[in-house]
């Protein structure tokens, strides 16, 4: 199935920002309980730390802001494409 109009094209760039948000979001918070695990170890070395809080503070940043990419990304989307008509999910 080829599509060729600008419709089409926005739909993939969507569905491939959305595979790729949720890959960065995982990484985040991987690298958020990373830190937590580094943080809980240090066992008080001030060095140890400092170390662990960076981890928790780029996971923090990098989660908040993939978050944020993915909601603007849906929203620029619906504004430009809205769907047609209200789609209610049918439980048989």
């Amino acid at each position: 199935m080829s599509c060729y109009n600008f419709q089409c094209f926005v739909s993939f760039a969507t569905g491939m920002i959305n595979q790729l948000v949720v890959i960065l979001i995982g990484i985040g918070l991987l690298l958020f309980i990373w830190g937590l695990v580094k943080y809980v170890a240090a066992g008080g070395d001030e060095a140890k730390v400092a170390e662990a809080k960076q981890f928790i503070v780029f996971g923090l940043i990098a989660f908040f802001v993939m978050m944020s990419v993915w909601g603007l990304t849906n929203i620029l989307v619906r504004t430009f494409f809205p769907s047609n008509g209200l789609i209610i999910p049918q439980f048989i």
